[in-house]
Parts: structure tokens; sequence; C-alpha cells
């Protein structure tokens, strides 16, 4: 029997490692056309729809091999500063045959994006890790700092701090990313009932503070919209600005001044257009960068 099983590693290894399958060009997970014929990487590795049936039931132990293998493949690339087309679909394999191999999943994900420049790849991978791992945020905020930072995709990134946030032994500051995300697509009345919620939901007095000041922040960034938005329906009816925030009330455009979460009354410069508050200054916002906008290349 053990021979029997050190044969079955053996061939299992060989045909990981060494049958040829395909060897023109291969499609990536996002449609490109990965060119292999301009790269010096092995040619010889298995589609993922394959490499199941190939290990004989050794997933564990080929995924084992593979990675060895993935991890020295990127050194190689990097130290030369060469591309690597096939870092990608290495990852894939490894992934599929290990599903609950955290590390290479956050490895991956994230030499996908910074190094490889692939964040769709990266988010590919990250989807798969969620699938088989619905509750570890880790992928989820990963997956959020993909769409926004290098995808520029900020609702997609506000829904994955959202639900990342939600999750067991998640960082408290995934919620101050969820609610300035929906602050900035201009959903407040949303980003103050999340900030309530996790408020009630945290037991951590610290992180409770922390949450209480965003909440303060995210009622004063509404309450300035609002305030604006009637500002602007004052100049288009009377073609002036109005004098103080009381003419908004007088001109029943507005039913009464709202004070801000201090307990103060909200400051306004006609002179500039200005509204905010003398605690909570502008209110809750989000003033991240991107790829396209940081200094961060």
């Amino acid at each position: 029997m053990l021979v029997l099983n050190l044969v079955k590693i053996f061939l299992t290894l060989l045909c990981v490692l060494s049958t040829a399958f395909f060897r023109a060009s291969l499609k990536d997970e996002v449609g490109n056309t990965i060119d292999v014929s301009k790269s010096t990487a092995p040619l010889y590795l298995p589609k993922k729809e394959s490499v199941r049936l190939l290990t004989l039931g050794y997933e564990n132990f080929a995924s084992n091999i593979l990675w060895f293998s993935t991890v020295n493949y990127f050194g190689e690339k990097f130290l030369a500063k060469e591309a690597m087309p096939w870092f990608n679909h290495r990852c894939d394999l490894v992934t599929d045959l290990d599903p609950k191999a955290r590390h290479v999943f956050e490895f991956c994900s994230t030499l996908l994006s910074w190094i490889a420049k692939e964040p769709k790849n990266s988010n590919h991978i990250l989807t798969k890790g969620i699938g088989f791992e619905p509750k570890y945020w880790r992928y989820y905020y990963l997956r959020g700092f993909n769409n926004w930072y290098f995808l520029d995709d900020y609702e997609s990134a506000k829904n994955d701090f959202e639900v990342a946030s939600k999750l067991p032994e998640a960082p408290s500051f995934l919620v101050s990313l969820a609610s300035r995300l929906m602050i900035k697509e201009g959903e407040e009345e949303n980003a103050i009932a999340f900030l309530k919620a996790s408020y009630v939901r945290t037991s951590d007095l610290n992180a409770k503070q922390a949450i209480a000041e965003k909440l303060n922040l995210a009622v004063v960034a509404r309450d300035i919209n609002k305030l604006k938005s009637a500002i602007f329906l004052y100049e288009e009816k009377y073609k002036s600005l109005p004098n103080d925030l009381n003419d908004l009330v007088s001109r029943k455009l507005i039913s009464n001044l709202p004070k801000d979460p201090f307990g103060e009354n909200y400051l306004y410069d006609k002179t500039t257009m200005q509204i905010n508050s003398n605690k909570g200054g502008n209110g809750l916002s989000f003033k991240g960068k991107t790829k396209n906008n940081s200094e961060l290349k």
C-alpha cells in the first residue's frame, strides 16, 4: 500500500508539473489573452478544470509543491524586473487545490494588484476566497481596497467595506471606511443608520467612542447638504443669496434650522457660500486618493 501511494504521488507531481496540456495561449479570468510566446515561464501547467483529476486525491500535497514553485517564479521575475504573465494562472491553480490557504489568497491578491498590476484578476482570486470562506473579513477588505484604489469603483468598495465591518474580528476602522464612502456616494442617511447600528453592535469602548465621533460628523455632513440644497432653491427663486440661514425658514424652504450634534448653530458665510459646524467642520467625508490621483505609483 505504501508503494502504491508513493507511485500515486509521483504520478501526481509528474502530471501537474510536466504534462503538456496547452502551449500557444491562455485566457485569464477576466478575458485577457496571455501571450506565452514572449515568456520564459513554464508552459506545461494544466488547466484548472483538469487539475483535481490530475492530483489523484492529493490536492493539499500538490498545492504545496505548486505553491513553492509559484513563489519561486514570482521571486525570479520580480528580481529580474520581468513581466509575470503566468503568475495569475499559478495562483488560480493553487487556490483551487487548497481553498482554505488564506496566506495564498492574500499573497496572490496583493501582488496581482500592486506588482503585476492586475487588480481585476486580484478580485477574481478574492471573490473565489469569499466563496470558500464568506465570513473572513480580510477578503472583503482587500477586494474593497482594489475597487477603491485601483478601479475607482466606490460603490463596490463601499459594499465590501460594509460587509467586512460586520464580520467576526473585523477591525473598527472598516466602519469608518464604509461610512465615509457612503457619504461620498451621497448616502448620508444610510451612513447615519449604519453607524448607529455599528455603535450598538460594538462592545469595545474605544471603538464605540470612535464610531460615535463618526456618527456626529455624518449628521453634520447630512445637515450641511440639506442647508446647501435649500440655499440653492433660495437663489434660484429669489435671484440672490440668503443673508443668514434664518431666511431659509422665513421663506419656508425648510421647516426649522437644525442644531449641529454638539448643540450649536451652523455657521454660514454668505461671501463664500460656506456652511460648517464650529466643532464638526464640514462633516464626515472621504478624501482617500486612488491610483490615478495618488503619488503612489
